[in-house]
């Protein structure tokens, strides 16, 4: 049971990623400093966060097992830390229909598993 809901919080937290990263690449970011490899930041990540929160609360609470409480403590942990390592770089390779490199996968997993440990 708990390797099911491991793999589906990994799951929902990299679908919301990507489904932001998406919608970022295709229009806040464009305005942004032409440097790539810049984590994002001010308004652009204020709106990551907040994008990212809201789908991992709704996917998490229509999967059951958690209470408002630790989902929204879990989903603010995982998007402030995915913001922390999400460049301006990553999200245009989505956008132009690359896949999210592995190395920003494994780095999403271990915010989303640390913030799983300490909070679910």
């Amino acid at each position: 049971m708990l390797s099911h809901m491991r793999k589906a919080l990994l799951t929902v937290g990299i679908i919301i990623i990507s489904v932001f990263l998406y919608g970022a690449a295709n229009g806040a970011l464009k305005a942004l400093d032409p440097d790539k490899d810049a984590i994002i930041t001010g308004s652009t990540r204020d709106f990551f966060v907040s994008e990212v929160i809201a789908g991992c609360s709704k996917n998490l609470s229509q999967a059951g097992g958690y209470s408002v409480g630790q989902i929204n403590e879990y989903c603010s942990c995982t998007a402030a830390g995915a913001a922390d390592i999400t460049t301006l770089r990553e999200a245009e390779n989505f956008k132009s229909g690359g896949a999210l490199s592995a190395d920003y996968r494994v780095k999403f997993e271990l915010i989303a598993n640390n913030c799983k440990k300490t909070i679910l």
